[in-house]
């Protein structure tokens, strides 16, 4: 699989819930810590709705996690009982010893029932009982959920019960046949899809909880793809990640594109037929613009990489001199370093102009360009000089403020890029070095204005 490839210990975006990955954004860690304190304050009946895939599941495998030691959870997995069938079940998962269940009266089981939950809370404990899928339960079952939150002392409820569904069940409870339930419920949660920026937070969150340690892997058009094809909806999102994560893999490419994630919507069954034919025409006129530009590339272009470079590179970058970057007023300067960085920065002038735009490098450093004093510190560490020639200054633009980068070497193929990663010398790593795409990072260096040319 992909994983070697991409530095991953393990599968970064599986579709069944996974407590030691989970997403705090997009309102989720908030939902959390909401859902527990409602549960440990006693409240009667607690909601949560959201759309399907949206990680109500996971929200339900967290409390079972976080909630306190003395909260004994009963999880209904299927949410199609009866009313009588639900107090067996209740009664089977507390292991209270009612004899033959089936012939039971309702009334023996209310009975037995109190009197266990009455001596859990002499104990000190609390029952919450948790509902999946609860837009599929019975309105009479509904009914009999409200009259088992009657069960109570002076002072505390007996019983908890936490719903979680999608947007159906607030239909459900806007019947009159059960309006007395939706008057119980102390608190209502709603968990919305995640917005454009959600997902790019979310794509980061997940390859970085498994091990992947270099830049944004998936390209913006990548995420705003994902975005659209998904709707926000998690499940959705990992599904596509995923596939496009393999497509990519196969290909041998070091990034996530939109190409990648066409061929994974082709792929999924959820998305529409509309949706599919959309992915086509895009995907083919991609390659038909694709196939015009080289036409004209090559007609304009000489073969020549010099020639290449001057005309594909920022020529802003180009004109850069060490004085207008701050790097010869530098406080504390050791008083080679001043030399040593113009030095550098006109072998990086030259390097530019012949480095293929495929290879990768490995970016080093990375600071503010009005902290330049930083560099002083970077280029006067022990060891640093048996490395120099190996290093580049460049002028990045991100997220619209100018920074200086230090890359190291360049590298013909990813899997080159990623032992060199794997052998730093100790001096290059405290700054967490990871692998770069030389044509991303050089364009990278044009102006703000230019970032659209970014993919």
């Amino acid at each position: 699989m992909y994983f070697d490839y991409y530095e991953l210990k393990r599968p970064p975006f599986r579709v069944t819930p996974e407590i030691n990955s989970f997403y705090t954004g997009a309102d989720r860690g908030a939902t959390l810590r909401a859902l527990m304190y409602s549960i440990s304050h006693g409240d009667a009946i607690v909601k949560l709705v959201g759309e399907v895939g949206s990680g109500k599941t996971m929200i339900c495998r967290m409390l079972e996690l976080k909630l306190p030691d003395n909260i004994d959870i009963v999880y209904l997995g299927n949410p199609r009982l009866s009313p009588d069938n639900i107090l067996q079940a209740i009664a089977f998962e507390l292991e209270i010893p009612i004899s033959n269940h089936e012939s039971a009266s309702r009334i023996m089981m209310l009975k037995s029932l109190q009197e266990h939950l009455l001596n859990k809370h002499m104990q000190g404990r609390q029952v919450v009982v948790f509902v999946e899928e609860a837009q599929c339960m019975p309105l009479e079952t509904l009914e009999e959920i409200r009259l088992l939150s009657n069960l109570e002392t002076q002072q505390s409820k007996l019983l908890q019960v936490v719903l979680f569904g999608q947007p159906e069940l607030d239909y459900n409870l806007s019947s009159n046949h059960v309006r007395q339930i939706k008057d119980r419920i102390s608190n209502s949660f709603y968990l919305p899809s995640l917005n454009k920026n959600d997902v790019s937070d979310y794509l980061q969150f997940k390859l970085y909880t498994a091990g992947y340690k270099g830049q944004h892997l998936f390209t913006r058009s990548a995420v705003n793809y994902i975005f659209k094809a998904s709707k926000g909806l998690m499940r959705r999102i990992n599904i596509l990640a995923d596939k496009a994560l393999l497509a990519a893999y196969t290909q041998g490419s070091p990034i996530v594109t939109k190409k990648h994630i066409s061929s994974a919507v082709m792929d999924s069954d959820f998305i529409t037929k509309k949706q599919k034919l959309g992915s086509i025409f895009i995907s083919s006129a991609a390659a038909l613009a694709l196939v015009v530009i080289m036409a004209i590339f090559i007609h304009t272009f000489s073969d020549k990489q010099a020639d290449v470079a001057e005309k594909t590179l920022p020529i802003k970058m180009l004109k850069h001199t060490p004085g207008s970057l701050g790097l010869n007023n530098l406080k504390n300067a050791n008083p080679n370093v001043e030399a040593i960085l113009e030095e550098r920065y006109k072998n990086t002038k030259k390097w530019i102009k012949q480095v293929s735009l495929s290879n990768f490098s490995i970016q080093v450093l990375l600071i503010d360009a009005d902290s330049p004093d930083r560099l002083n510190y970077f280029f006067n560490q022990e060891g640093i000089t048996d490395i120099m020639q190996h290093l580049y200054i460049v002028v990045l633009h991100v997220n619209g403020k100018k920074k200086l980068g230090v890359l190291y070497k360049d590298f013909s193929t990813f899997t080159d890029a990623q032992r060199a990663l794997k052998n730093l010398p100790g001096t290059l790593r405290q700054h967490g070095p990871s692998i770069r795409y030389l044509k991303t990072v050089l364009t990278e260096s044009f102006s703000t204005a230019d970032s659209s040319r970014r993919d």
